[in-house]
């Protein structure tokens, strides 16, 4: 019943949902809700717990719809919160259903405009845009426990004691062949956790909800291994878009060879323009000359 489906000779026009995860950096979400703002698209944002923001962004095409307060998730760096923020996202927008839900977070942008994305996802309608690492390990990520995950880098003693914790208890696991089960599983697989879905590889990651929340809590940066575990031992693994690239198989260009990852800058001009991807992640407000250039464009692209 989950099979994907390719449509040929509709009479209607594909509809879109934009799924945000914001936590900072607010002038770039309003800015990239106003990019957004288009016929046929819905907007849906989440607000990290930890902050408190209200969009001023008033749509004139889209409807916006931003997760209620008390449903909103403290999202922590590795955890398995990620994985829980963006079921919230996807269950909010699969309710009124949608032929693509797009993944974003604040700070990303598209770099076409909405009506070349709309025509590419016309041209490409019943692929999944997921992105997948070629022949990575993930055994390390989902087969052990991990617990005290922490992205941070300083050198307190609380910090320094949770990483030493961390890597201790990974020793003790592997010492004794503690491992987790993956016989539900042929295939175990990661990649870029922002994609681009159909309305019913989402329903079938809803579907797959419990187990979820089962067998992804205590992982290591399980929004990168969850959906691709569960669509690479689906027939939605027949339909993935060009699974041998991470970022041409979601569409993104993210650069991690220059930062963690790189924030773009006007000096990036010729290379996002000159990109066949259809968004990409890093932007700053310390780079507004390129944020409004590009929105400058796409707007007008779009007219």
């Amino acid at each position: 019943p989950y099979t994907t489906l390719f449509r040929s000779n509709r009479n209607y026009n594909m509809r879109h949902a934009y799924l945000i995860m914001a936590h900072s950096e607010f002038v770039l979400l309003e800015n990239l809700v106003s990019v957004l703002d288009y016929p046929d698209n819905d907007i849906f944002i989440h607000i990290d717990k930890k902050v408190e923001y209200d969009i001023k962004y008033h749509p004139k095409y889209s409807r916006l719809f931003v997760i209620p307060n008390k449903r909103r998730i403290d999202v922590q760096w590795g955890g398995d919160s990620g994985i829980y923020c963006e079921l919230l996202l996807f269950k909010y927008a699969y309710k009124m259903g949608y032929d693509y839900y797009h993944l974003l977070s604040g700070v990303c942008m598209p770099i076409k405009s909405q009506k070349y994305i709309h025509d590419f996802f016309e041209g490409h309608n019943g692929f999944e845009f997921i992105g997948l690492v070629p022949n990575s390990d993930v055994e390390m990520r989902l087969m052990y426990y991990h617990f005290f995950i922490s992205r941070e880098s300083s050198e307190d003693f609380w910090s320094l004691a949770k990483r030493s914790i961390h890597i201790r208890l990974l020793m003790i696991q592997k010492k004794l062949h503690i491992k987790r089960s993956n016989k539900e599983w042929n295939i175990l697989a990661k990649g870029a956790n922002w994609c681009s879905l159909t309305h019913t590889a989402v329903q079938y990651i809803l579907s797959k909800e419990r187990t979820i929340r089962k067998r992804f809590i205590h992982t290591l940066a399980c929004d990168e291994v969850y959906k691709q575990t569960l669509l690479m031992n689906s027939p939605f693994a027949n339909h993935i878009f060009n699974e041998n690239d991470e970022y041409g198989s979601c569409m993104r260009l993210i650069d991690w060879t220059r930062g963690k990852p790189y924030v773009w800058t006007m000096d990036d001009w010729r290379e996002l323009m000159d990109s066949d991807k259809l968004f990409a992640r890093k932007f700053s407000s310390q780079h507004m000359d390129l944020v409004d250039r590009l929105t400058k464009r796409l707007k007008e692209e779009q007219c």
